[in-house]
């Protein structure tokens, strides 16, 4: 017979509380004294937040208890709390190193249970191969700057997420990528050159060269403008002005006569 959902709920908070549990050692559990007392502090203070659906707290005590003593338990401790905050980026990654660390490892129950979670917690994430050109420009995801692994991927929530990409002497490209869970999205970013002053002026500066015809030999060019180039444009627009017309010519006076 299937379970209500307030009967689901129940037995889940059960097997999380159960689970936690297990980070408490055996002094802590028969009360006698220990040297590990900040420890035990820090973990029922945070099984008395989680229980009590602040997750936020809860976090902050598991943290202080994996600062004074590192394991796998602590570290799965976090991968819940980070789970019911709907960080999945950092629960995945707390599960995968509780999953691999020797310190207080997992017993098989609590192995199986967090292999378990890990992949539905990766459902809730999907994967972005970047590749930009040039290799070194900086990548700014939803405000804050990443750095990429070797490979060249970020792991990232389902969701919309925007994109910068910055270098010096390039111009900056923005853009907005729909992440899927359990996908991996391929994006390949060219940023354009930067118009560098200093050529532009070069442009300007050249003179027309002269050539033969017009209203004399070897006459000057007509003088060139050149129209300001747009902020983002790679070459400037050159026209020519209107040919000035010759003025016209006086006809010779006839010869006198004697």
């Amino acid at each position: 017979m299937p379970l209500s959902f307030r009967a689901f709920a129940l037995l889940r908070c059960v097997l999380v509380l159960g689970a936690i549990l297990a980070l408490l050692p055996l002094s802590a559990l028969a009360q006698k004294p220990s040297q590990d007392e900040p420890y035990e502090d820090a973990i029922r203070l945070a099984l008395s937040e989680f229980d009590a659906g602040n997750f936020a707290e809860a976090r902050e005590h598991f943290r202080k208890a994996h600062s004074l003593d590192p394991n796998a338990r602590t570290l799965r401790a976090l991968g819940l709390v980070e789970f019911e905050l709907r960080n999945y980026g950092e629960a995945a990654n707390f599960f995968e190193q509780s999953l691999k660390s020797a310190i207080k490892p997992l017993n098989d129950k609590q192995r199986a249970d967090t292999e378990k979670l890990l992949e539905r917690t990766r459902g809730y994430l999907g994967t972005v191969h970047l590749a930009t050109t040039p290799a070194q420009a900086t990548i700014v995801v939803d405000g804050a700057t990443v750095e990429l692994g070797p490979s060249g991927t970020l792991v990232l929530e389902v969701g919309e997420h925007v994109f910068e990409f910055h270098a010096d002497g390039h111009l900056p490209a923005k853009q907005r990528v729909s992440i899927k869970g359990g996908q991996t999205e391929t994006l390949r970013v060219t940023l354009r050159h930067a118009l560098d002053p200093i050529s532009v002026a070069q442009v300007v500066s050249i003179s027309p060269s002269t050539r033969s015809g017009g209203c004399g030999p070897q006459q000057a060019l007509p003088s060139w403008q050149v129209s300001s180039p747009p902020q983002y444009s790679s070459r400037a627009t050159v026209r020519p002005k209107a040919k000035a017309s010759c003025p016209p010519t006086r006809p010779a006076a006839p010869p006198s006569r004697a």
